[in-house]
């Protein structure tokens, strides 16, 4: 390691810290202490080898670094690792060893390994006062404290959009939904999906073709749908290969995905912000001109368990959506400008939900940036102090 910092030095980990191996497991389902292994807790027990300190992944899991805050038992997937009196902060240990990447010493084999020497002879850069050691920790915490208020906060922003939008079109099942649906309207219909709009079946152009791929139109397939709001795909087609076994659709177009793995667990439906071409794995509906596409999707989301229920086996792992079944699925449809409102009511919290996912990836950036630059040295505490005092 070169430009070692003034006050700092580069050791080998086990100079440092205590490394032990873990002992085979054994449960008590009845006990109260927590048996660990390379991912975490795998049972309870009733007794403790280990704890509190850092666990290092053996097999499995080789080079996951967790902490344990009391008691637990180690069990032999995993390496103890317990900082050195008056040559190692506790907490800085944490982050020196999340930063140095202990993955990186596995064995390359069906079962990656790593081993209390391989471990032990890390070169690792620290610096020598433990005060230091500490400060760095803190700044760290702190920040780690703070992305985990924001996490928290997306995630029931997250959750309460949901809610949101279930109780909306849970609540046009029962009636019109107050202060979306007006006294004065009250008209809504029940409707098959198939009956509102025109369907349409996607395709994929001939692979071999170089004229057909590399444009500019997404072609979205059931692997790169994930965004409600479709835009974009990591697979484009020209305007030749849209006319030769795909389909356009406009903006306002309802997509969703009919064969996939992911169908096993997850339905994804959303609706395109512009022209796209789309492959076979997936359904699209331009609705009539009485139905809202934004509002369409959002009523298909809503009802995503109940899609589920209706997905079977298509072999090796792949589900199927049998369109005949979903299109025969009944739809609450109010009046236009109602649906309207019922769309700006749930995009004003979609809002304010990718608000808070952008300020948690700046922070998250701002985290893996700074702990680059602490834990080499590059930037020093009070600079360091400085930054995140201005958050």
């Amino acid at each position: 390691m070169h430009d070692i910092p003034r006050g700092w030095t580069t050791g080998k980990l086990e100079s440092l810290v205590w490394i032990k191996s873990g002992s085979a497991a054994h449960f008590d389902p009845l006990g109260s202490i927590p048996v660990m292994g390379a991912n975490g807790q795998i049972g309870r027990t009733s007794q403790s080898n280990f704890g509190p300190g850092y666990l290092v992944g053996r097999v499995g899991a080789a080079g996951a670094v967790n902490r344990v805050d009391g008691p637990c038992w180690a069990s032999d997937n995993v390496l103890t690792v317990l900082a050195r009196d008056h040559v190692m902060d506790e907490s800085f240990l944490g982050h020196l060893l999340r930063y140095a990447n202990p993955a990186q010493l596995a064995t390359r084999q069906a079962q990656p390994l790593i081993t209390q020497t391989n471990l032990g002879a890390l070169r690792v850069r620290y610096p020598i006062c433990v005060g230091e050691q500490r400060r760095i920790a803190e700044i760290l915490d702190a920040l780690d404290e703070q992305i985990n208020c924001e996490r928290r906060l997306a995630d029931k922003l997250q959750s309460v959009s949901l809610g949101i939008i279930e109780s909306i079109f849970e609540g046009m099942v029962d009636g019109p939904v107050r202060g979306l649906v007006s006294n004065e309207d009250r008209r809504q219909e029940e409707c098959a999906l198939g009956d509102l709009g025109t369907w349409l079946s996607g395709g994929t152009p001939s692979t071999s073709d170089p004229g057909f791929w590399g444009g500019e139109i997404p072609w979205i397939s059931a692997a790169s749908m994930k965004d409600f709001y479709i835009s974009d795909s990591d697979r484009r087609v020209t305007q030749s290969g849209a006319s030769a076994g795909t389909r356009l659709v406009p903006s306002g177009t309802v997509l969703f995905v009919v064969r996939g793995m992911s169908l096993k667990k997850e339905f994804r439906v959303g609706v395109t912000v512009r022209e796209v071409a789309f492959g076979q794995d997936c359904k699209a509906i331009i609705p009539r001109d009485d139905i809202d596409g934004t509002f369409l999707a959002l009523a298909l989301r809503a009802k995503s368990q109940l899609v589920l229920r209706m997905v079977d086996e298509a072999g090796h792992g792949t589900g199927r959506l049998p369109t005949d079944a979903i299109a025969k699925m009944r739809i609450t449809v109010p009046p236009f400008t109602a649906q309207r409102r019922i769309v700006d009511t749930v995009q004003a919290f979609d809002r304010r939900l990718n608000a808070q996912m952008v300020t948690l990836e700046k922070l998250l950036l701002l985290r893996q940036g700074l702990a680059e630059d602490l834990l080499t040295g590059r930037v020093r505490v009070p600079e360091a102090e400085a930054v995140v005092e201005s958050l």
